[in-house]
């Protein structure tokens, strides 16, 4: 019998793929969604056994979709070439059952999958190991903050997104010199020492 899957991906290209990765094997596309409106009919519509899901869609994330999946008990596996610290921390307090590199290998997409079918999450320890360690991050005393402007609170977001200075800046239409100003500033402010610090202390102190 099939595991029956719901794709959800922005990009078609990106579905036609897997449906050719999993062709010959027991895991059959189900049904295709290319956002979250999509992939809600889908788990209207069809009976499905898995999600495999990129993180953002237009019309929102995966985070979304995964309260979906919760409330089904369908497990989801983020399907994604992004691994950002505070992406990754958050699907895994949210129930994700792994992450899937989409430049992986078909033999490990197939071994994955299985061992999901088979009632076990697939995180990697380097995944989880990576994800403990920037929680670690101390926070800060509310004594001792300091209030970001309108402009910073904007740069912390788009960073905490896993975007670079070079694309925050193209972003915000403003110039690369201010931008790694801006940077420095949000860590001062935070008092942390990198943007992975800065993205998941936002995260825990509520300021995203």
């Amino acid at each position: 019998m099939n595991t029956r899957i719901l794709a959800v991906d922005p990009s078609p290209i990106v579905i036609r793929g897997l449906a050719g990765i999993l062709k010959g094997n027991e895991f059959v596309v189900e049904c295709s969604a290319s956002n979250l409106a999509e992939a809600r009919r889908c788990l209207v519509e069809h009976d499905v056994d898995m999600i495999l899901s990129e993180y953002e869609f237009e019309d929102g994330s995966s985070l979304e979709l995964q309260r979906l999946a919760n409330e089904r008990q369908i497990p989801l596996v983020i399907f994604s070439e992004w691994q950002h610290p505070v992406f990754v921390s958050r699907m895994v307090e949210a129930g994700a059952w792994g992450m899937l590199d989409k430049t992986a290998a078909t033999e490990h997409i197939i071994s994955t999958l299985r061992k999901v079918a088979g009632g076990k999450k697939t995180w990697r320890r380097k995944d989880v190991r990576r994800v403990t360690g920037a929680l670690a991050t101390p926070r800060l005393e509310s004594d001792i903050d300091f209030p970001l402007t309108q402009r910073e609170f904007e740069v912390l977001s788009q960073l905490s997104a896993g975007q670079t200075n070079k694309m925050i800046a193209e972003k915000l239409g403003i110039s690369y010199e201010t931008v790694k100003e801006h940077v420095q500033h949000v860590l001062r402010k935070l008092g942390v020492n990198d943007r992975t610090q800065a993205a998941v202390h936002a995260v825990r102190r509520g300021l995203l």
